[in-house]
């Protein structure tokens, strides 16, 4: 009998079972990347378009720990080298300043462009990468 168990629990692990398997969670799919430069207290952006519907989740990371970089999630049509024309509200933001700057926005719209903005608030001119992942 014990021969059997042991033959049968290998039989199970090598063949599955019938059981559900427990959900995966979101696909996570890179959708942009850029590198910026970005002097102090100043400010840069980088556009891109989401594929599909989605979560857009924004990952902002540079060089100098010591440069507060805050970041914010809008359309083209926000203008902050104007002084905010078009802007309404952000959709995200990361205005905390630690590295790296993360923040999520659940609405993204298929074919909708959207444009991230970087602010240096620290005193040193950085680097850095920006990648945006869509969850599904």
């Amino acid at each position: 009998m014990r021969r059997f168990a042991t033959f049968a629990l290998l039989f199970l692990t090598a063949c599955g079972s019938d059981r559900p398997t427990a959900p995966s969670g979101p696909q996570r799919t890179q959708i942009h990347a850029n590198n910026f430069r970005v002097d102090p207290r100043s400010i840069t952006h980088t556009d891109f378009t989401a594929p599909q519907g989605g979560t857009l989740v924004v990952v902002v990371d540079w060089t100098l720990p010591s440069n507060r970089i805050l970041t914010s999630l809008s359309t083209p049509s926000c203008d902050l080298y104007n002084g905010g024309t078009g802007c309404g509200s952000f959709f995200a933001q990361n205005l905390q300043g630690t590295k790296p700057a993360e923040f999520r926005y659940g609405g993204a719209i298929a074919g909708q462009a959207y444009r991230v903005y970087i602010a240096n608030d620290g005193t040193q001119t950085d680097n850095g990468v920006i990648n945006v992942y869509l969850e599904r």
